[in-house]
């Protein structure tokens, strides 16, 4: 009955590659680049280093129990 007509796993045959290819790649790299671009931007606007720390405040968690 299916001795002459061969059905296949639709995953088996040839390799039809990936279907994003590089663009997949390049997305990634828009990305990461459009943020370091805006970390940069930031760090220019507001004149600080994104490895400074932060100003000192006044300590907000401290409770007073009379």
């Amino acid at each position: 009955m299916f001795r002459n007509n061969k059905q296949k796993d639709p995953f088996d045959g040839e390799y039809i590659g990936n279907i994003w290819g590089w663009k997949l790649s390049f997305i990634g790299l828009g990305v990461i680049l459009f943020f370091i671009i805006l970390v940069l931007l930031r760090q220019n606007y507001t004149g600080r280093s994104i490895l400074d720390p932060p100003p000192a405040g006044s300590d907000t968690t401290f409770i007073k129990i009379d």
